[in-house]
């Protein structure tokens, strides 16, 4: 009985790989970039503005954003290679690996990978864009768009390094010289 229950969890296993496998492309869907769902959002975290605008694109599977733009607004230490069709770094922690490789389709995440699954990365006329959904999976933290307010929150159980690093900033401003207290 036990074998039964094992044969078929894994038929169903490779059923819903196989059915996400066919998943159809942006192009077979009649989805391709294009200026009425392009975004312009801004990425916050908490109280804190992150960097400039982000681009992004509303698509059938929901929000994307540039990723090179949230890899600089999040001031983490991931380089973009188009040419090659890469990503690698790491995310906030030098434990926490990524690399995206486009040409295997793959993306491997803290050691671990995976398959690159059809609409999670997206190629535009400005760069990669990244399912918000994904990306928050791949940085370990929540993305969360708000399109009425044309923001992209940012939440982390934890403080990231640009929060710690906003909050020295916003410190040091407040801080007079001696000079001027007198």
């Amino acid at each position: 009985m036990a074998r039964w229950r094992e044969g078929l969890a894994l038929a169903a296993a490779f059923a819903a790989s196989a059915a996400h496998a066919s998943t159809p492309s942006d192009s077979e869907k009649g989805w391709v970039p294009n200026e009425d769902d392009s975004l312009l959002l801004e990425a916050r975290l908490g109280r804190y503005r992150l960097g400039g605008e982000v681009q992004g694109y509303q698509t059938p599977d929901g929000v994307c954003v540039d990723f090179g733009q949230m890899v600089e607004a999040l001031d983490v230490p991931v380089t973009l290679d188009p040419a090659r069709g890469k990503a690698e770094g790491w995310v906030f922690e030098e434990r926490n690996r990524l690399e995206v490789d486009r040409g295997a389709g793959t993306v491997t995440v803290r050691d671990r990978e995976r398959p690159l699954a059809a609409g999670e990365l997206r190629e535009t006329p400005d760069g990669w864009c990244v399912s918000a959904k994904s990306l928050a999976e791949w940085f370990g933290v929540e993305l969360l768009p708000d399109l009425r307010n044309a923001l992209i929150q940012v939440r982390s159980p934890v403080k990231l390094p640009v929060e710690l690093a906003a909050e020295r900033k916003a410190r040091a401003a407040s801080v007079r010289p001696l000079a001027e207290m007198k």
